[in-house]
């Protein structure tokens, strides 16, 4: 008996680490995906939020669509990121992916309902 609530825990903790890209609880959605996903996904819910949170030079060299740039570097960063509809899915992205998961923590802990993050950044949409 022992032996199969082992292996029953085992197998549920392997089969919960086996899905990085997806971070889901009854409150919110945290899904991380590919530049095609992610163009896609954008496309298909009406009201989606683009957002980019890189810093604004970086954001003249170029940016997806007509996303709105909220600086994660910025001393006001939660607060502008409140701006935002918080029950509408929103869409970040960063350079390479560090700020955008970093941002998606704090839109979390502040009660987004959808959080969409570009694997890679915007360096990966452009290559």
């Amino acid at each position: 008996m022992k032996n199969l609530f082992f292996l029953l825990f085992i197998t549920s903790f392997l089969a919960g680490s086996c899905q990085q890209n997806s971070h889901s609880t009854s409150s919110s959605q945290h899904q991380v995906l590919a530049s095609k996903e992610f163009n896609n996904k954008l496309k298909s819910l009406s009201g989606a939020q683009l957002v980019d949170v890189r810093t604004s030079e970086e954001c003249a060299s170029g940016k997806i669509g007509n996303a709105r740039n909220i600086d994660f570097y910025a001393s006001d960063f939660s607060q502008k990121i409140m701006s935002l509809d918080p029950k509408k899915p929103v869409f970040i992205y960063c350079k390479g992916g560090v700020r955008s998961a970093k941002a998606a923590q704090i839109m979390k802990s502040k009660g987004f309902k959808e959080i969409y993050e570009l694997s890679g950044g915007y360096d990966s949409y452009t290559r």
